[in-house]
This record gives C-alpha cells, structure tokens and sequence, in this order.
C-alpha cells in the first residue's frame, strides 16, 4: 500500500513537471506590483556588465529597472511539505504567499512533495529535465555544484543587482558570507539568516498527568528533580506509563515514542549518551557517531526499553511522520507518554474535557547517563544561519531577475518580519480569506503605544491555538526576525527551549554546520557510500532495537565493519576536509 501511495504522489509530480517548461507567462490582470519602496530600491540598484556566457553563470546587464512589473506571470515552485494545520494544505495559500502575489503582480504556483517522498520527486523532476523555476534542494542526495555546471541552477551572486537588500546584508555580515557562499564564492542556494540566534521549535514533552494519576499525586523522581533528568528517573516514570495504558485499555499506545529509524533528528535521547548518529565536530575534528562505543549504548538500551514495553511496538512503520511529530494518532488521541513534538502541544492545549481528558504535558531535555557530562552531550544546534529550507533557481527560470526582487524584499527589515510574524491587518491582501478563517482580520500582531509588539492572541506565542508558522513565511528564503519571538516569549516557552538546549555555549560537540560545500568529486563518493551506509544503518538499527537480529559486542562489531566497508571512514575523511575550507572561508 505504501509503495502504491508513493507512486501515486509521484505521478502527480510528474504531471507537474510535464507542466513547468520554465514557467508560463499569463495575461496581465491586476495593477502595477510596485510600490514606492521597490521603485526606490530599483533607481539604488546599480548596472552590471552582459557576459556571453551560459546562462547559469550569466551576468545580468541591469538592476530592477529592466522588470515589467505590469505583466502578470507565474513562478513555480518545488517546495517541501508543510507542517499540518486547519487552515491550509499548499503554501500557495499562506497569508505572506498571498501577500507578495498581490504586490508583485505574480502567481506563485507551490508544488510541495508529501513528506517522505521529497527525494523522489526531487530525482523525478533531474531525472524528466522539466523543471520548477524554484527548487528546495534540501533533500537533495547529488552534488549542487554539479546542478550548476550543468546549466540547472543558477549562480545568485552574479544577481544581486537585483537584490541590494541581501547584497547590504553580505556587506554588513562576515557570518553570513561564510553561510552563503561556497568554497569556490558562489551562492548556488538562497541564503535564511535571522536577526538573532533562535531557538527550538521541538523538543522531548511527557505527560506528567499519567505520573499524577498513577501515583496519585505523589510523583517523585529517583533524581529528587521535579522532572525527569537522569535515566533513572525515565526507569521509574516509563513503566508507570505502561501500566496506565495497559490498565486504561488502550489497544495501541507508546510509553515512549521513537521514529522509526531509532534515533531522534536532533539527537535527543542519544545525546544521553554522548551519542550521535550522524558526523559532528569537538574542538575542530570531525566524528563519524554512529562508530563511537557512546552509540552502541545508546542503541544497547533502546533495545531493552522496547523488551520491556517502554517503547512502541510499533515504531518501525511510522515512515510518513514529521521528525518532529512522531505518531499524532496516538499522540492526539491520548495513547503517548513521552514524544518529540513542539511548544504547540504543551501544557493543555490537547486536552480533550468532553471525553474527559485532561492532559498535562510539559517540556524536559535528554537524561543524563552516569559519567556523561553536559559538555559531551550534542544539543540541538543553534545559530543564525540555515539551510534546511534550501532554495535554488533554476536557470532556464523565464525572469530571473523579477522572481530575486521580490524574494529581495524578505531580506529586509520589513521583510524579516513577513517571515516572522506574518501580516497586518493593513498587509492583509483583498480577497484573502485564510487569516479570517483563523479569526485573525486584526493582522496577526500589531504595536501598541509604547510600540511594543503585540501578538494576536490566537497565536500559541501567547497562550492561543495556532502556531506562528501557519501565519509567517518561514519556508521561504529570506532574513527573519527572531528578535521580535524573542522578546515575546513566555516563561513556559523560555524554560522549554533552555531544555531543549538549542543555544547552548558549554557543548563542545555540534553537528556539521549545513553549509559545508563538498566538491563534485566528494559529493559523487558521498552519494555512492551513503546509499549503502544509510541503507545498511536504518535497517540494522530498527532490527537490533527490535531484537530481530542479535545485539552483542561481536553483531556490533560485524555492524560497524561493514559501515567501513561500504566507505563510512573515507565519507569522514571527506566531510573533514570541507569542514575545514568552510572554517576559513571569508578570512
């Protein structure tokens, strides 16, 4: 059945790549897209030069003045799936989506891939040759320097006569050039920086009503902590967990919930350990984690938790789920103890009162094993720069300097905050629906007196029911202004993400930063080694956690041999080497 799905998914992505040759222009059919401060930044723009060379390493003869913005076109867009919410299913129509169509005269048509198929399409799409004239690269597996080479993607440097505010923003921020530019100084994807460093979305949450419950209201941790902090104290609160769904009658339920590879994306639960199931960094040197003996007690217990009933029997099916929202059946409806999932889901926000249940859900980090300090443990990686959403433009795009301007105005102060915060009522375009359907015509914020940011109170930012991402334009490239989140955010919040440990200055160890640049050569040995590593990794896991394949020192042994075999070490000794140039890039 699934196999089914998936080739209906890509069928429907193929028809869409059938239709994008480029892009369509279409008749004009609403006013002039530019206002005063486009037109401004238009006679700022300075002149380049023409080149005759290949169109992906062309550069552009003039800044925004060249741009008919009477003619109303369509841009589309391969974009990756978007977070669930009631409001909408395509991000073609979120509320700053809808906002820049009607500024800028366009149409933004956005294709999303349903989650867990994106690298399929993405090779669907390379493998018909018709391309979006926008693509999220971020699951892509080749080499992006060789996507540009081959004339798909251009190099957005050569563009920024027709982006002064992300051109201000290179010359004002040696970190983000570092970001943005790969080894060789081009800029193959759209930069996404914030004004501050962020925090986490996501994170470990636990329902401690099952603890009230099942103690009748006398919870008490091993550790003598209020919550739950050292692995002791998860050993006393999963089989209470247990025993409440077993004794509730729940006919499929998880104490904890794990995805279905074993591991949590940000590395929750491993961390315990001093684990990590990907490369990462301490003081300068790259790691393969999953070789370390940290890893193999990580994966040592997970084994014994799910003997035990601790972990859902189950997780192995859940392919299809969010990294960060494993399982919503069973999370939604009641059935789950402790799970990856977001601000969104704490406290009673799930409650249920007309079925009688009334949950207390509440944040806590990764417990600590006996002798792990915190400075080993790898925490969710913080920064102001990212790459998770990973735009490129393609270079047969029919007005690639029109589509940069009007992405340009996101990398303003103005713009940062369409990606933040989303709309005003005064930004609200005619004819959209979505933010009254949300019960937010007022805008989703607005300032008071003092000109302090106010928050609708919808927003979950303030206790409401609607996340901030259903509002704002964080899946599109641009600047985002974290400041503004930042100020607002509640102590529940607060304590949340200071357990989730997303800024966190004593960690010495920290994933690979998402902006290192492997060369063609390296990538295409990635791409051979990692099909084989990821494949042979994902099932050993499930299998040992699960038990159907023997876990001891010599399984383990004959595990980790084979990763070497199919070029774990040499994939090391790769990523170093680009660890290293990105470390001096811009010096």
């Amino acid at each position: 059945m699934k196999k089914i799905i998936l080739c209906l998914c890509l069928m429907a992505m193929a028809g869409l790549f059938a239709a994008c040759d480029g892009g369509s222009a279409e008749p004009a059919d609403t006013g002039n897209g530019q206002t005063e401060q486009t037109q401004q930044e238009s006679a700022n723009a300075e002149v380049g030069s023409e080149q005759a060379t290949p169109r992906g390493e062309q550069t552009v003869s003039a800044g925004p003045d060249d741009i008919n913005w009477d003619e109303h076109i369509t841009f589309t867009w391969l974009m990756t799936g978007t977070p669930p919410n009631d409001y909408y299913t395509s991000y073609s129509d979120n509320p700053v989506v809808n906002y820049l169509e009607h500024r800028f005269n366009v149409t933004f048509d956005i294709q999303q891939a349903p989650v867990g198929t994106e690298a399929d399409a993405l090779a669907l799409m390379m493998g018909s040759g018709r391309f979006t004239d926008v693509m999220d690269l971020g699951a892509f597996t080749g080499s992006i320097p060789q996507l540009y080479y081959d004339d798909i993607i251009i190099d957005i440097s050569r563009w920024l006569d027709y982006m002064p505010n992300l051109r201000n923003l290179l010359d004002t921020d040696p970190e983000l050039v570092r970001a943005a530019y790969d080894d060789d100084g081009r800029i193959l994807m759209l930069p996404i920086v914030q004004d501050e460093s962020g925090y986490s979305f996501t994170g470990l949450l636990y329902r401690h009503d099952i603890l009230e419950t099942m103690t009748s209201g006398n919870v008490q941790f091993p550790s003598g902590y209020d919550a739950p902090t050292t692995l002791a104290d998860w050993e006393y609160m999963l089989p209470l967990m247990l025993e409440y769904f077993e004794s509730a009658g729940f006919a499929d339920f998880a104490p904890l919930i794990i995805p279905p590879q074993g591991v949590i994306h940000f590395g929750a639960l491993m961390n315990t350990f001093g684990a990590f199931h990907q490369f990462y960094s301490r003081n300068g040197v790259v790691y393969a984690g999953i070789m370390e003996p940290e890893f193999y007690d990580f994966v040592i217990t997970m084994r014994d938790w799910f003997e035990f009933g601790w972990i859902h029997q189950d997780f192995a099916s859940r392919t299809g789920d969010m990294f960060f929202m494993p399982n919503p059946p069973l999370v939604f409806g009641g059935a789950a103890g402790v799970f990856h999932g977001m601000i969104m889901h704490m406290g009673d926000r799930m409650s249920m009162p007309e079925l009688d249940m009334n949950f207390d859900v509440r944040p806590m980090s990764s417990p600590r094993a006996p002798g792990i300090a915190h400075q080993d443990m790898i925490r969710n990686p913080g920064g102001r720069f990212g790459m998770a959403l990973s735009s490129a433009v393609y270079a047969g795009n029919h007005d690639i300097g029109r589509f940069l301007s009007i992405i340009d105005l996101l990398y303003s102060e103005y713009g940062g905050k369409l990606r933040a915060v989303g709309l005003t009522a005064e930004q609200i375009p005619p004819g959209h629906t979505i933010m009254d359907r949300m019960g937010m015509s007022e805008g989703a914020y607005w300032f008071d007196e003092s000109g302090n940011v106010v928050f609708h109170p919808n927003i979950t930012l303030v206790g409401g029911h609607i996340g901030i991402d259903a509002v704002n334009a964080i899946r599109l490239p641009g600047l985002y202004a974290e400041s503004i989140l930042n100020a607002v955010r509640d102590d529940e919040t607060v304590r949340a993400q200071s357990l989730w440990g997303i800024q966190d200055n004593i960690t010495e160890v920290h994933p690979l930063p998402n902006q290192l640049s492997p060369t063609v050569e390296e990538s295409a040995i990635l791409s051979t080694n990692d099909a084989r590593i990821n494949d042979h990794r994902d099932q050993m896991l499930t299998m040992f956690i699960m038990g159907t394949a023997p876990l001891t020192e010599a399984t383990w042994e004959e595990f980790t041999n084979q990763l070497i075999a199919f070029g774990i070490e040499e994939n090391r000794e790769i990523w170093q080497a680009a660890y290293n140039r990105y470390l001096v890039r811009g010096r």
